[in-house]
């Protein structure tokens, strides 16, 4: 029975189906904001809910410009979409880290996973 389960964060190696992002628009980046950087890579940790939403997230990697991280977590929080973790069947909370890479040297989207 998994139903005291539900308030637990499960770790991805606790589920049988881990979360995977469905949905991440590209986010926008004011160029003051870029400061003539050509790459932004930040690290987060980011709790999945049962409904695939980003309910919270933590920098453990930053890419040293404290706006673009602080972009990225709320746009994670706002606009990104996850398939839920599942366990024994049941959607679960689950903790999964993401690298994310903003690049803006001629690729055709400047927004990578």
């Amino acid at each position: 029975d998994l139903s005291a389960d539900f308030s637990r964060i499960f770790q991805q190696s606790e589920v049988d189906k881990i979360p995977t992002v469905l949905s991440r628009p590209t986010p926008f980046i004011p160029s003051v904001v870029r400061a003539g950087a050509s790459t932004l890579r930040v690290v987060m940790l980011i709790l999945v809910n049962r409904s695939g939403g980003g309910e919270s997230v933590r920098i453990i990697d930053s890419s040293g410009n404290p706006q673009f991280d602080d972009i990225i977590v709320r746009d994670v929080k706002e606009a990104w979409l996850f398939t839920p973790a599942v366990k024994r069947g049941k959607r679960v909370r689950c903790l999964v880290q993401q690298a994310t890479r903003v690049n803006w040297t001629g690729t055709r989207s400047p927004f990578e996973l």
